[in-house]
């Protein structure tokens, strides 16, 4: 992934940009599958109920608790430590382990923590749509994270 594709901030309500879009419910059995094939705790799986295209799930793994946050538009995940459980964090994680056991899970696309600790530029937002470019230039994103998840930036 070097560009983000159409309809990714949630912001646009194209049905056509959402056909990849995965349900809570498929999300959260995938959390449990995969807690399972880790042999670790879900420690909590959130929809976000003020915004529908964000879900998270927290997973007790090797004595740390990591966020797993899906952006459920195309579906795309990334991992952090969460160091405070009230403060969503920002420093996106590499875990191979958790990557490979996601596959055969759903075709969720996993967003390396070198893209979206990233900075913004014209060609990573060339394809988003007018609507989301204007909710861009609103609140001014510096890294590829703070479109990807907005929600919790």
């Amino acid at each position: 992934m070097n560009k983000l594709p159409p309809g990714i901030t949630g912001f646009v309500s194209d049905i056509s940009q959402k056909k990849y879009a995965v349900s809570f419910a498929e999300f959260k059995t995938d959390m449990t599958k995969l807690s399972q094939k880790l042999n670790v705790k879900i420690i909590a799986c959130n929809s976000i109920i003020t915004c529908e295209n964000y879900f998270s799930c927290q997973l007790a793994y090797n004595g740390k608790t990591i966020s797993v946050l899906c952006n459920t538009v195309y579906p795309v995940i990334g991992f952090c430590v969460a160091d405070n459980p009230n403060i969503i964090p920002r420093v996106f994680l590499s875990i191979g382990e958790m990557e490979d056991y996601l596959i055969g899970l759903r075709n969720y696309a996993i967003a390396p923590p070198e893209f979206l600790n990233a900075p913004v530029t014209s060609h990573t937002i060339e394809d988003l749509s007018v609507q989301e470019l204007s909710q861009i230039n609103y609140w001014r994103p510096k890294e590829i994270s703070e479109i990807v998840f907005n929600y919790w930036n």
